[in-house]
């Protein structure tokens, strides 16, 4: 891969504010010679002052012409646009002709040209020496054609993010330029290298000084023209602060050299190292804080990466982000390496998206492996999907490729009818995707990065392949539902997903929108491990009024008809694998075993499950965590087992209001006798509670166990709770059977009869209700079952 096929979204050219000095500035340097703005012909040379143009106060405060050129013993102050025209001589790059600043220090409030006066084609090479430079705030040099340098002396950066100094070059050819000041500057400074070839050519900057004493921003800028920074100090480049790449810029750290920096940003640009032809002498970049890309996203952690041979990148990582970085996200082979996944996708490059590194052979027997940012990425598209529309298009202006990976990072439209994406893959790392209209999108490698999201309307949208959702610690990809209307229209996921990522489904929180949402995940996606939540935003002002009026109907309804299709096994049990709250709703399509022992589930304020009737869902191994009100509805069974928890200190003891189970159609069954302990359930009109007959063990002994709550069962009325047997099959019933109905504390026990019980007998025989005492070692009652014996018909038995 040659330099030319890095292609990458160039961002916005830089705007640099040519703004005068302030008056706080010119009082500060006014005991320096100054360049006056008396100056017509805006040139000086740092030799002479044949044209009188330096200035200094005399003893009544006036200023007057300099007697002599710069000198020591004079500080000088240049405090608006002047040109340093240099005499003509024969330099040459490895003799140049040398120009010394003869004062202790030359302070730069604004635009200083250094131009050379050539006295022959071949004066190409002069070079500069100020022993003390000072860049103010937009403070910078400004050169043209062949260009000196600064080599040697003290660099003092004043400069900041909105007024940087800089130095930039106007040359058409590109521009050469050496500079080895001695760099120094608080953590607040920024200085830039900038390209302003009209030709577009490259301006080379090389840096061969000491910045150990620079804590600021060094910015390399290719907005205008490509920029390259070459980073070739004697013994290793060593500098605390930060380097900023944006636009066309590139970073080339020579093959004799390390360079160390505090910081790596990237806004765009290129890392190149090189390494010499006989692989004896490596650049190698080592960066110790971490890098901040495009998005602002912070990754603290250090790495190095060199040109090794054969292999190509040598990559490590240390610090204190390992499960972010890790060797495990890359790939190595003969074409270069790849960051994989996950978080270099939101940090590294322009847009978030991979890394890539290749080499290339240079006309000096040099190698560079250059890493950019190649992929290609959109910026944002208009109504066409994923496609050029207006001003936006993919970064490099061609048709989806199937060799190419291709990053959202804005947001866009989606496509309308069937549309399938024939890039390798596509990344949303960034912004949203909107779908408006009728959707069945197929993209076989679909990355969702959290922090991005997609919107959709009241329209039927699939999306289909598979997607990935990549695991960035504290953040979620979101999916929001507007105007859901009916259950006619859903957005239903039947791609495989994988991955660790979090995911919620969510609707619109303004009631002047309609805020039903539909979602179906019908992918068999056992290898998700990550969270999925099923919930809306808090509603406010007038329209918390509106969603309290009937906060069922401002709801979210996911539909799924297999246990897989919420997720598989979670790293370790997560209380939080799938939440249900605000209302929402899980409707499950058919008869479901939900028995992943590590994917919890949270009801948050009021969660929901609708069983159809005839249908029987299973919750077991299970472990439910209460906040609030866990609702079943529909006419079928929920089947509910595992152990119950609550969001008190252990977990184990509950709180009034946020230990509900509200049976309101259909019929509960125990699978297990822990599943309901600590609940207070509630049983409204024509709902029941079942029991499997067939279990032995505690469940047939005791029915269902709720001992942690005094207040355990509330039947609408005060009616007696209808109560039925799953028998076994080829149950006898000419013999007499006990069974549990349910076994509670002994304070709720005090309140409850026989009474309140309604068995229902199978044909041919009668149900008898007891109570019975459950007694510790010492004697004492510590529970009370409610039991039932089944009998034949004209048997009595007689209860004590």
């Amino acid at each position: 891969m040659t330099r030319a096929n890095v292609k990458q979204l160039c961002a916005p050219a830089i705007a640099v504010t040519l703004a005068t000095a302030s008056s706080v500035m010119a009082a500060a340097y006014d005991d320096y010679v100054q360049l006056r703005v008396n100056d017509d012909d805006k040139v000086s040379s740092f030799v002479n002052n044949e044209a009188g143009h330096w200035q200094k106060k005399d003893g009544s405060g006036t200023f007057v012409v300099e007697a002599e050129g710069p000198h020591p013993g004079d500080r000088y102050y240049v405090p608006s646009p002047r040109k340093l025209a240099l005499p003509a001589g024969n330099g040459t790059a490895a003799n140049p002709v040398e120009h010394v600043f003869g004062g202790d220090e030359l302070a730069l409030a604004y635009q200083f040209w250094v131009t050379v006066t050539r006295s022959s084609a071949s004066a190409t090479d002069a070079v500069v020496r100020i022993g003390n430079l000072r860049l103010l705030p937009n403070g910078h040099l400004y050169s043209a054609g062949t260009t000196p340098a600064i080599l040697a002396g003290t660099c003092t950066v004043e400069g900041t993010a909105s007024l940087p100094s800089f130095w930039q070059s106007n040359a058409k050819a590109g521009g050469r330029i050496a500079v080895s000041s001695t760099f120094l500057g608080d953590e607040n400074a920024v200085f830039e290298f900038r390209s302003q070839s009209k030709e577009k050519n490259l301006a080379t900057f090389t840096y061969s000084g000491d910045a150990s004493g620079y804590f600021g921003t060094i910015g390399v800028v290719g907005s205008a023209a490509p920029a390259r920074l070459i980073l070739a100090t004697e013994g290793g480049f060593a500098m605390p602060g930060t380097i900023r790449l944006s636009g066309d810029a590139e970073l080339l750290v020579s093959a004799n050299s390390t360079a160390t920096i505090g910081n790596l940003d990237s806004v765009g640009g290129a890392l190149a190292l090189e390494r010499d032809a006989t692989v004896s002498s490596l650049g190698r970049l080592v960066v110790t804080n971490g890098f901040t890309g495009s998005s602002g996203l912070s990754i603290p952690v250090s790495f190095s990466i060199s040109a090794e041979a054969e292999t190509l990148p040598l990559v490590t990582f240390s610090g204190g982000a390992r499960d972010l970085l890790s060797s495990d996200a890359f790939a190595v082979s003969t074409d270069g390496i790849q960051v994989l996944e996950p978080a270099l996708l939101k940090c590294l490059a322009a847009c978030r998206a991979n890394l890539s590194l290749a080499v290339t052979n240079a006309a000096d027997g040099l190698s560079r492996t250059l890493a950019a940012s190649h992929r290609r990425m959109v910026w944002q598209t208009g109504e066409t999907p994923f496609a050029a529309a207006g001003a936006a298009s993919w970064s490099d202006n061609d048709e989806v490729s199937p060799d190419a990976d291709y990053y959202l990072v804005a947001g866009t439209t989606g496509s309308s009818d069937s549309y399938t994406f024939n890039g390798a893959s596509l990344s949303l790392c960034g912004g949203s995707i909107t779908f408006k209209n009728s959707t069945q999108l197929h993209v076989d490698d679909f990355v969702w990065v959290p922090g991005a999201s997609i919107s959709t309307y009241n329209q039927d949208h699939t999306i289909s392949g598979k997607i990935r959702l990549l695991d960035v610690p504290g953040e979620t990809f979101t999916v929001t539902m507007w105007n859901g209307g009916d259950s006619k229209h859903a957005f239903t996921v039947a791609s495989e997903m994988s991955g660790g990522g979090s995911l919620t489904l969510t609707s619109a929180t303004s009631a002047s929108q309609d805020t039903r949402a539909f979602y179906v995940l019908s992918g068999i996606n056992t290898n998700f491990s990550g969270r999925l939540a099923v919930t809306h935003g808090a509603f406010s002002g007038s329209n918390a009024a509106t969603y309290n009026a009937d906060p069922d109907k401002y709801c979210v309804t996911l539909t799924v008809s297999d246990a897989r299709n919420i997720g598989g096994a979670m790293s370790s049990f997560d209380a939080a694998g799938l939440t249900l709250g605000a209302h929402s709703l899980l409707k499950v399509a058919g008869s479901v075993v939900f028995d992943e022992p590590t994917r919890g589930w949270f009801i948050d304020g009021v969660g929901r499950i609708n069983v159809a009737e005839g249908e029987t869902v299973t919750m077991t191994n299970l472990q439910v965590t209460y906040a609030g009100e866990f609702r079943k509805e529909g006419a079928g069974t929920l089947k509910l087992g595992g152990t119950a928890r609550f969001t008190e200190d252990a977990l184990e003891t509950p709180l009034a209001g946020t230990n509900v189970l509200a049976i309101a159609e259909g019929a509960l069954m125990p699978a297990d006798a822990t599943g309901c302990d600590g609940l207070a359930i509630s049983f409204a009109s024509g709902t029941k509670l079942i029991l499997d007959a067939s279990v032995e063990g505690d469940l047939k002994t005791y029915g269902l166990y709720d001992v942690k709550w005094d207040a355990p069962i509330a039947v609408a009325g005060g009616a007696a709770l209808p109560v039925e047997f799953a028998l076994p099959e080829g149950f006898d019933n000419r013999t007499v059977c006990r069974l549990g109905i349910c076994t509670v504390s002994r304070n709720a026990a005090d309140t409850m009869t026989i009474g309140d019980f309604a068995p229902t007998a199978p044909r041919g025989m009668k149900a008898v209700v007891s109570r019975v005492e459950n007694r510790d070692s010492g004697g004492n009652v510590v529970s009370v079952s409610f039991v039932c014996d089944l009998m034949p018909r004209g048997i009595t038995i007689s209860i004590r």
